[in-house]
């Protein structure tokens, strides 16, 4: 099936041996993933979208502060990891991520993918949701 989607590019990542193209289609509000393999066609043009404004995006943002293990220091440092985040080391060289995120399964399993090196300083919320989500995981695998 061949669909068509006008899309306003956001940015253009590369996951492992995929390269994604984020994108917000026409008349919508949410960023989406596009395998760029699966683009059969592309087509420029220079016709501008409206911006999307904050009223249009209807998420809850939470304060996130994380905390990395020192000893990814070269994994976590000079990345682009949010759309607006800050990076910088405490006293024990920690390194302390700060953000504005709305909190999805995304966000979720990207905390988790870091395994002990990361510790979520706040919101409980967020410490909430990845520890329900472990324990679906643990449920639905009889863990």
């Amino acid at each position: 099936m061949i669909l068509n989607y006008r899309l306003k590019p956001v940015r253009l990542v590369n996951s492992d041996f995929n390269w994604i193209l984020l994108g917000i289609k026409e008349g919508e509000s949410i960023t989406k993933s596009f395998y760029v393999s699966r683009i059969e066609n592309l087509i420029y043009h220079d016709e501008s979208f409206m911006p999307i404004t904050e009223s249009a995006s209807k998420k809850k943002l939470y304060e996130i502060t994380l905390r990395f293990n020192p000893e990814v220091e070269d994994e976590v440092l000079d990345k682009i990891w949010f759309d607006d985040f800050t990076l910088k080391k405490d006293s024990k060289r920690f390194i302390i991520l700060k953000t504005n995120q709305e909190i999805s399964n995304r966000l979720a399993a990207w905390c988790l993918s870091w395994w002990d090196m990361i510790k979520i300083i706040k919101p409980k919320r967020l410490k909430e949701y990845t520890t329900e989500m472990i324990q679906a995981y643990r449920i639905s695998n009889k863990v």
